[in-house]
C-alpha cells in the first residue's frame, strides 16, 4: 500500500487544511521527499517575488 503526502498550511479558520490545488483538485504527493520538495519550490518562487511567507506556516503530512 502507497502512502501519499500533502502539503498543509495553517489557516486562522480551519487549522492545518490542504490548500493546494492542481486542475481544481486537491494536489497530493506519492512520498514525503516529493512534497518537500514542491514546498522548497514553492519558496523559492515567494522569496523570488519578493514576499515573505513563513515557513511555520506549513508541513508536510501522510494523507489520511
Amino acid at each position: 500500500m502507497s502512502a501519499e503526502f500533502e502539503v498543509q498550511t495553517y489557516t486562522f479558520c480551519d487549522g492545518w487544511i490542504n490548500t493546494w490545488l492542481e486542475d481544481d483538485k486537491l494536489r497530493t504527493f506519492p512520498s514525503e521527499q516529493a512534497a518537500n520538495q514542491a514546498l522548497d519550490e514553492f519558496f523559492d518562487d515567494v522569496k523570488e517575488a519578493g514576499l515573505d511567507y513563513s515557513r511555520d506556516d506549513y508541513r508536510v503530512v501522510r494523507n489520511r
